[in-house]
C-alpha cells in the first residue's frame, strides 16, 4: 500500500514476486501507473472490507501454523492428574506468545542430561522435517539454556529415555559407552498376536531373533531378545472378525525388547516384524486395518515402542588425553556409569490400562514393576548455563 501510495508501482511488484533484485521488467516504471488511483481505490475497499479482513486473517493463520496431524505427541505437566497435551505445531497463547512443550528432565549432570522424548516428536531437524514444527534438540536447548548435541536416536513416534551431551567431546564418549558390549537398552512393545498360542511361548520366557539387517545396503549383524510378560488370546478370527463383529476382542502382547547389536535402522521394528508379530501402529511392517482398529477404537495414534530404560557402563578417560579431569570434558564423578528409567508415557498407558487390557497389565506387573514407575519431571533450578555441580 505504501509502495501504491507513492507511485513505487516497480517496487511493489518487484516486493510481491519475492525478486532478489529490482531487474527486469518490473525495473523499469511506467509513467502511465505514476498515480494508479483506480488500483488504491480497489486496496482501500478491499482493506476495510470485513469479509476480506477476515479471510486475510486466516490466510495468515493457516499459513502461520499447521493445523494438527494424527501423528501427535502427548506431554503431561507434572501438576495435573494424568491430563494430557497434544502439540504439533508451535501454538499462541493468550499473551500472544509461542506455548512450546516442556521435554520431561529425568537425570540432569553437569555434562549430560537424559529426558524422556514423547511420541511424535523428531530428535533433530533433517532435510525432510517440515518447517514450522517442534524439533526435540531445539526445545531442549531453549529450556536448559544450553547447547545439547544427541548421543543417539529415537525414531520419530517412539517415546522414552534420549540422551544428550553438552559438548562435543561428553557425546563422543558417552556415545562409546553406549555402543559397548556391557550397555543394556530395554524397550516396552505392544505387539500384535498372542506370543503363547502362536509361538508355544509362556510368560517371562525369552525369544532371541538373530537375523543381519542391510543399513545402507551393507548386512550388519543384529539380534533382539524379546522377553514376554503377558499376552492376551482374544478373538478366534481376528483378520476377519475386526470388521464383521462389534464385540471384537483384539489378540496382543507386551514384552521387553533388548537389542544386543545396537545402532541398526528400526532394528526391533523389523525383528518384530520378522518375528511375525509387528508393533502395533507400525505402518511399514505392520497392518492397516488392525493399526486402524486401535486407532479409532483403543486411541493408539502412535507407535508401541518405548525405551524404557539405559544403563551404560563407566568410560575411559585415559583414552584421549592420557588422563582424567576438565580437559577431558567428564569429570571423575560423573564417570560412574548412567542408568535412566524412563516412565511409560500417559497415551500408552491409557491403552494398557484400558477396556479389556486389564489383565494383561496386571500380568505384565507381576514380572516386571517397573512398569509403574511414576512421571518423573526434574524441576529444581533453571539448569542453565552457568549451573555448577555440588
Amino acid at each position: 500500500l505504501v509502495h501504491v501510495l507513492t507511485g513505487s508501482t516497480s517496487k511493489m511488484m518487484c516486493t510481491l514476486h519475492h525478486s532478489p533484485c529490482c531487474r527486469g521488467r518490473w525495473a523499469r516504471p511506467r509513467p502511465t501507473m505514476r498515480k494508479p488511483v483506480a488500483v488504491l481505490f480497489l486496496v482501500s475497499s478491499l482493506l476495510t472490507s470485513p469479509t476480506a479482513t477476515q479471510g486475510l486473517s486466516n490466510a495468515n493463520n493457516a499459513h502461520a501454523y499447521a493445523p494438527p496431524s494424527s501423528r501427535c505427541f502427548s506431554t503431561t505437566d507434572s501438576n495435573s492428574t494424568g491430563s494430557t497435551c497434544s502439540v504439533v505445531a508451535p501454538s499462541k497463547g493468550g499473551n500472544g506468545k509461542v506455548e512450546r512443550p516442556r521435554i520431561p528432565v529425568l537425570h540432569y549432570k553437569d555434562n549430560y542430561v537424559c529426558v524422556n522424548k514423547p511420541a511424535g516428536l523428531t530428535v533433530h531437524r533433517s532435510k525432510g522435517t517440515p518447517r514450522r514444527t517442534f524439533v526435540l534438540s531445539t526445545l531442549l536447548k531453549r529450556q536448559l539454556s544450553r547447547k545439547v548435541f544427541p548421543v543417539h536416536r529415537l525414531d520419530h513416534r517412539t517415546s522414552g529415555a534420549i540422551l544428550f551431551a553438552f559438548d562435543s567431546k561428553s557425546a563422543g564418549k558417552i556415545h562409546g559407552s553406549l555402543r559397548s558390549d556391557d550397555a543394556t537398552k530395554q524397550y516396552v512393545a505392544l505387539l500384535r498376536g498372542d506370543l503363547c498360542d502362536d509361538l508355544d511361548v509362556e510368560p517371562g520366557q525369552k525369544i532371541s531373533i538373530d537375523k543381519p539387517l542391510k543399513v545402507d545396503g551393507v548386512e550388519k549383524t543384529a539380534r533382539t531378545d524379546f522377553t514376554l510378560l503377558a499376552s492376551i488370546a482374544g478373538s478366534d478370527d481376528q483378520r476377519n472378525d475386526i470388521e464383521s463383529r462389534a464385540d471384537f476382542v483384539p489378540s496382543c502382547s507386551l514384552v521387553l525388547c533388548e537389542p544386543i547389536d545396537s545402532g541398526r535402522t528400526h532394528q526391533i521394528r523389523r525383528h518384530a516384524y520378522a518375528l511375525g508379530h509387528p508393533i502395533l501402529g507400525d505402518t511399514e511392517h505392520g497392518d492397516t486395518r488392525i493399526n486402524r482398529w486401535w486407532r479409532n477404537n483403543r486411541g493408539l495414534n502412535r507407535l508401541a515402542l518405548h525405551c524404557f530404560s539405559l544403563d551404560l557402563p563407566s568410560w575411559d578417560d585415559e583414552s584421549e588425553n592420557g588422563g582424567g579431569g576438565d580437559d577431558d570434558g567428564i569429570d571423575d564423578d560423573d564417570n560412574s556409569g548412567i542408568q535412566c528409567l524412563a516412565p511409560l508415557s500417559p497415551e500408552l498407558l491409557q491403552v494398557l490400562q484400558g477396556e479389556g487390557m486389564e489383565q494383561l497389565w496386571e500380568e505384565a506387573l507381576e514380572r516386571d514393576s517397573r512398569l509403574s514407575a511414576e512421571f518423573v519431571d526434574m524441576r529444581g533450578g533453571s539448569f542453565g548455563r552457568n549451573f555448577q555441580k555440588k
